[in-house]
């Protein structure tokens, strides 16, 4: 059953490459339950799959599970945030944690980015 709109959802590893591939732009939160930025991130995020959910599709996957994925995306802090839209990253990861403001900003202008793909 497909979780609906405006929930964030778990990347299991089988199905990064088939999320990543998506017509509809998909938000991948890297991250770890050690991590304190992380876990502080959790809300943002809830809002953002919330007030994004006709835009965006939001996925979360940790780094501790699939080290390898994370790798090859080039994610080297935590909390780091990666808009893909049909395969392709778009513009800058986001690094850190963020305010929902900066969130909404930065994703604002990956959205408009993303466009043109």
């Amino acid at each position: 059953m497909e979780p609906k709109k405006g929930t964030i959802r778990n990347i299991i590893f089988d199905g990064f490459e088939k999320v990543i591939q998506s017509e509809t732009p998909v938000l991948v939160d890297f991250y770890a339950l050690w991590c304190g930025p992380c876990n502080s991130m959790e809300p943002i995020l809830q809002r953002i799959a919330v007030e994004y959910k006709d835009k965006i599709d939001v996925y979360k996957l940790d780094t501790r599970n699939y080290p390898d994925v994370a790798r090859e995306q080039g994610v080297k802090n935590l909390p780091t945030l990666i808009l893909y839209k049909r395969g392709q990253a778009v513009g800058e990861k986001i690094q850190g944690l963020q305010t929902l403001d900066d969130m909404r900003e930065k994703l604002d202008q990956l959205l408009l980015a993303s466009a043109t793909l």
